[in-house]
């Protein structure tokens, strides 16, 4: 049945901020189970005959795009952001003329909605909503990021920052002044995250702590890309740039349960949880002026690198 004009221009209810129209259809929210049913329906992916894992094959870019990363100046970001090779400054209009052509692009397709929260502390938390038009990138943001259990509390989520994840949707770098077809754009002023030609969802995590590492110092929070442990004593040390195999198996033991892991906040008395799962990487922390970071012997630590202990009183969150 073909729609009507009407019906075309007519704004998808929930995502009238963003300007959508004519979709497909919107998977708002699915549960865990769910998700892995769209999984293997649509061939994303397959079940392990060794446990509940989806092992998706994706496409040719599959790996971290750094060089393809940029976020947009203008007169929100321009006397707060250090630009370098590495916070790349992307013009106003040219972003809005992608997302333009990626809201075209998503018309007569289906897509999946997820909204969870980067921070555990309600004082600092941040309201995201991820779009994506694969079900198992939906599936990555519900585990990487913390959701929402109660159901009742989804119908009035209001996010404060939309991620889009679009993986068939290849930039032009000439026409976009891009390095490559891949691009993760990042505004601050629209709020808007946007993911194309890439199949690796650990970008859409990673945008998010872009966005956190952009508003938290600003509340005088100090984000941190590390894991942490608590003693029975309230003290605390942060695990700091780990062999990447051994990371894991350091998030927790018997006598030591995990405050944060991978990565966290240091407000000067308390550690947030920003994320909910795991996914070991290697990164360095910035010392603080008023904290007092040890360097513990190699010798009594021999699967990692570096430790640094801090002696801080731990939020109850």
């Amino acid at each position: 049945m073909e729609k009507s004009i009407e019906q075309l221009m007519k704004l998808e209810p929930g995502l009238e901020y963003l300007g959508l129209t004519n979709l497909k259809e919107v998977h708002w929210n699915h549960c865990t189970p769910v998700l892995y049913e769209h999984v293997i329906k649509k061939n994303e992916g397959v079940l392990t005959h060794l446990g509940p894992i989806v092992v998706v094959r994706p496409g040719k870019s599959t790996g971290r795009a750094p060089r393809d990363k940029f976020i947009v100046k203008d007169e929100n970001t321009a006397d707060k952001i250090h630009w370098s090779t590495v916070n790349v400054p992307y013009d106003a209009k040219k972003f809005d003329y992608i997302f333009e052509r990626v809201k075209a692009y998503l018309q007569d397709r289906e897509i999946y909605v997820q909204d969870a929260y980067a921070g555990a502390d309600e004082k600092y938390r941040v309201a995201i909503r991820v779009i994506t038009e694969f079900a198992w990138q939906a599936l990555f943001a519900r585990n990487m990021l913390l959701r929402i259990r109660d159901r009742k509390l989804l119908p009035g989520f209001q996010p404060e920052f939309t991620v889009f994840a679009m993986p068939k949707f290849l930039g032009n770098p000439e026409l976009d002044e891009l390095n490559s077809e891949t691009f993760i754009l990042v505004n601050f002023t629209r709020k808007i995250v946007l993911i194309g030609g890439t199949y690796y969802a650990g970008e859409i995590k990673k945008s998010v702590f872009t966005v956190l590492n952009f508003l938290l110092p600003q509340k005088k929070v100090l984000s941190m890309h590390c894991s942490a442990n608590v003693g029975k004593k309230g003290d605390t040390a942060l695990f700091l740039d780990f062999p990447e195999p051994e990371k894991p198996r350091c998030r927790r033991t018997r006598t030591a349960p995990w405050s944060a892991m991978t990565n966290t906040a240091g407000v000067t008395t308390a550690f947030l949880i920003l994320r909910a799962a795991v996914m070991p990487k290697r990164s360095a922390c910035p010392k603080k002026q008023n904290l007092k970071f040890t360097k513990r012997p190699e010798s009594s630590a021999p699967f990692w690198k570096t430790l640094f202990s801090i002696r801080l009183p731990v939020s109850s969150t």
